[in-house]
C-alpha cells in the first residue's frame, strides 16, 4: 500500500507539473503548483514513513524461526501440477535466463553489468554472494542475508566481515534470528510446497526484512517503496519459471 501511495503521488505530481506548464485556464497554474508541492511532500513523507513491526510466533515454521519479527513482507503463490519432488528440483535448478524481467530489472538495479547469462541456477548465484542457506527440506527452502541493500551492488558483492557472520549461522534458522549484524537490516526468503487440489501443489515464496536501527529502517523504507513493484514482478516471474520447468513446458 505504501508503494502504491508513493507512485500515486508521483503520478499526481507529473499531472500537476503538466498543468502548471500548460494550464487549461489562467487560474489553473496556481492550483497546479499547489498540487505539485503537495504531491512532492506526500511522496517524500510516504518514502520515510516508518512501518510498524510485525511479529509471528517463534518456531511456528522455518521462516518464522529465522525472522519472527519484520517490518516488510512480500508473499506470492502459484499452483503447479507436478510431483513435489519435481517442483523441489525445479526450484533449485531454475536459471536466470528462464525468469522473465530478471535481466532487465537486475541491470536497472545495478546488480549486473548486462543481461542474465543463465549459466548457473539462480539460487547457486545467490549463495555465492551474500546469501546463506538456513534450511533445506523436501518442502521448504530458506535463504538469508543482511546488509545495506539499497547501496550499489551491496546485495551481490561478497563483504568479508558480513559473510563471516552469516556463515556462522548457516543451516541454523534460530541462530540467524538472534544474529547481530550491527544494526544492518536482515532479510530472509523462502520457497515452500503445500498440497493443492487435483494432485497439484501450491508453491509459495515469501520475503521478509527487519531493520532494528531507526536510520537503517528509514533508508530501507525509502528503497523498498521505490523498488517494490519490480520486486513483486520478479518474484511472480520466478514462480512462473519454476512452474514451466516443473511441468515440462
Amino acid at each position: 500500500m505504501s508503494s502504491l501511495l508513493f507512485y500515486a503521488s508521483i503520478v499526481l505530481a507529473l499531472v500537476a507539473l503538466a498543468l502548471a506548464i500548460l494550464p487549461l485556464q489562467p487560474m489553473t497554474r496556481g492550483s497546479a503548483l499547489l498540487g505539485l508541492a503537495l504531491s512532492v511532500v506526500g511522496a517524500g513523507a510516504v518514502l520515510k514513513w516508518p512501518p510498524p513491526e510485525a511479529q509471528t510466533a517463534p518456531g511456528s515454521g522455518l521462516l518464522d524461526s529465522a525472522l519472527p519479527a519484520y517490518h516488510f513482507a512480500e508473499r506470492h503463490r502459484t499452483r503447479i501440477c507436478a510431483a513435489p519432488q519435481k517442483i523441489a528440483a525445479a526450484i533449485r535448478q531454475t536459471r536466470p535466463g528462464e525468469i522473465a524481467w530478471l535481466g532487465f530489472l537486475s541491470t536497472l538495479r545495478g546488480l549486473r553489468s548486462g543481461p542474465a547469462t543463465g549459466r548457473k541456477p539462480v539460487l547457486d548465484e545467490a549463495l555465492e554472494s551474500n546469501f546463506v542457506l538456513l534450511a533445506d527440506t523436501p518442502i521448504e527452502l530458506v535463504l538469508a542475508t543482511g546488509g545495506p541493500f539499497w547501496r550499489y551492488r551491496a546485495s551481490v558483492v561478497p563483504d568479508a566481515p558480513l559473510r563471516q557472520k552469516l556463515n556462522g549461522v548457516q543451516g541454523d534458522a534460530a541462530a540467524f534470528a538472534v544474529l547481530d549484524l550491527g544494526g544492518l537490516p536482515k532479510a530472509v526468503f523462502n520457497f515452500s510446497i503445500n498440497p493443492a487440489p487435483f494432485g497439484c501443489q501450491y508453491v509459495t515464496t515469501e520475503t521478509r526484512i527487519h531493520a532494528a536501527n531507526p536510520a537503517m529502517l528509514a533508508s530501507f523504507a525509502a528503497y523498498w517503496r521505490v523498488i517494490q513493484p519490480g520486486s513483486a514482478l520478479l518474484r511472480r516471474s520466478w514462480l512462473d519459471a519454476i512452474r514451466r520447468r516443473a511441468e515440462g513446458k
